[in-house]
């Protein structure tokens, strides 16, 4: 049986959406998609991923909004959405984040304010 706990996307420059088969096996830990031209968010695919407990998408070209399924990850510790074009709301769904305890948002353009 083919098992997958990390997939890296790292200076591939792979553009468009994320492809949506990485969740499926239920196992993947870690996804990692640095300094590529991706676009598009995330599918709802990926607000299923339980297994999943470091979120790196940074240094893309994201414009979406962030879906709130991200933030009730059950497993997911840190989270890195920097370096993005990133321009909607924060959801208040981020409050429901229980084991996140690295958040690192920086150098988007986030409207609104937390509450």
């Amino acid at each position: 049986m083919y098992q997958l706990w990390v997939h890296y996307f790292i200076l591939l420059i792979f553009s468009g959406g994320f492809p949506k088969y990485l969740c499926q096996n239920k196992n993947l830990q870690k996804l990692l998609t640095l300094e590529n031209k991706f676009t598009e968010g995330f599918s709802d695919t990926y607000a299923e991923c339980f297994s999943l407990e470091r979120l790196r998408i940074s240094k893309n070209q994201l414009t979406r909004n962030i879906l709130d399924g991200v933030w009730t990850l059950p497993n997911v510790n840190m989270i890195d959405f920097s370096d993005n074009d990133f321009t909607s709301m924060i959801s208040p769904g981020i409050g429901a984040s229980l084991n996140l305890n690295e958040l690192i948002m920086s150098n988007n353009k986030f409207s609104g304010e937390l509450q």
